[in-house]
């Protein structure tokens, strides 16, 4: 191993340390509440997809932005469930809240995860810089697709100089952090809407099809 190698290999437990405690920040009393929304009851984001023809899907544009700067850490808490179970999330990845989109980053996007069994359909939090760089975190091993509510809690720690951390939480349950290396993530500016159940009103795969209560996004 080179002397630069073994410098950054030492380093990285404490660029991690950092990391995490800016986490531990975004969630904390000092942070600003950027929105924050209670529906009772709950938001129908309902969708009527059909394979065969174009059908409509409730989707809410919420009024404020997931815009974060590199020197900001954030906190998105989501309390929601499916109206389905497991089946939808076989073949793609239920929006629940994003803003931006792959094809025109940044992109902030909060999803169930896509796989052929329930053990795959765990949240999962993407940031996409507009350079392309990208952090995906996904949650602990909690089934989101299974009709029951579930708070989905999608952290981004502020920027180091080499790294940028996330994590996303379930029900409590702390998933695991993820480090985008090689550089931080930088600002994630968007002017996109933010959209709540899916990307358009337009019925697709990825649209929630379920209930939403609560949503909150805190800078710090």
């Amino acid at each position: 191993m080179s002397r630069r190698a073994a410098r950054t290999t030492a380093l990285l437990p404490v660029l991690v340390v950092a990391l995490l405690l800016s986490l531990a920040t975004a969630a904390s009393a000092a942070a600003r509440v950027v929105y924050q929304h209670t529906w009772s009851p709950p938001l129908a984001l309902t969708s009527s997809y059909k394979a065969c023809c174009k059908t409509s899907a409730a989707v809410a544009t919420l009024p404020f932005s997931l815009n974060v700067n590199g020197s900001q850490a954030s906190t998105l808490t989501v309390t929601m469930r499916t109206r389905w179970v497991d089946w939808k999330a076989r073949h793609d990845s239920p929006n629940i809240v994003q803003q931006g989109r792959w094809v025109a980053p940044p992109l902030i996007k909060m999803e169930i995860g896509q796989g052929a069994r329930p053990a795959a359909h765990r949240a999962v939090c993407m940031f996409v810089a507009a350079n392309g760089r990208r952090l995906t975190a996904v949650g602990p091993a909690i089934d989101v697709a299974d009709g029951a509510w579930h708070t989905i809690t999608c952290q981004k720690s502020h920027d180091a100089a080499t790294a940028t951390a996330a994590r996303v939480d379930v029900d409590g349950v702390m998933g695991t952090t993820v480090l985008i290396r090689n550089g931080p993530l930088g600002n994630l500016i968007s002017s996109s809407p933010v959209t709540l159940g899916g990307r358009t009103a337009v019925a697709s795969t990825d649209s929630l099809d379920g209930y939403v209560s609560r949503i909150t996004y805190v800078l710090s």
